[in-house]
């Protein structure tokens, strides 16, 4: 049940350094060059695309995804992330096996290291 508290405990008490199995990012992710701020608001839908590097256009979040990035980083589990958006818990496990596909990444550690490396929580509105 806190497995993603776990998990990100974890992360953090790594040291500073870059860690070689996650790719690098050098920019926030963005939608066009602007921060992804609207993306928790409920105005925007999944055709939106936000992406993380704009030479890879493999590499973008759906707002459902990005979503549940959003609680997942904040601690919540699967089923509690899954409760706050309405979702069942296995659409969102989903949403989270898509986005470590989409950053070709392995694991939950690697996720979140991932999404903490490029302040992905700085870069949405935190009003849900």
């Amino acid at each position: 049940m806190k497995h993603w508290l776990d998990v990100l405990d974890r992360v953090r008490a790594k040291d500073a350094g870059t860690n070689e199995d996650t790719p690098e990012l050098a920019n926030k992710p963005s939608v066009a060059g602007k921060p992804i701020e609207a993306v928790l608001d409920g105005v925007l839908f999944d055709k939106k695309r936000y992406y993380f590097d704009e030479d890879n256009p493999e590499a973008y979040l759906t707002c459902r995804e990005a979503q549940c990035m959003y609680y997942l980083l904040h601690g919540c589990t699967l089923i509690k992330t899954a409760e706050k958006l309405q979702l069942s818990h296995r659409t969102v496990e989903f949403y989270v096996k898509n986005i470590k596909m989409k950053l070709n990444l392995m694991t939950k550690s690697e996720l979140i290291a991932y999404m903490m490396r490029v302040n992905f929580l700085s870069c949405v509105d935190d009003s849900l």
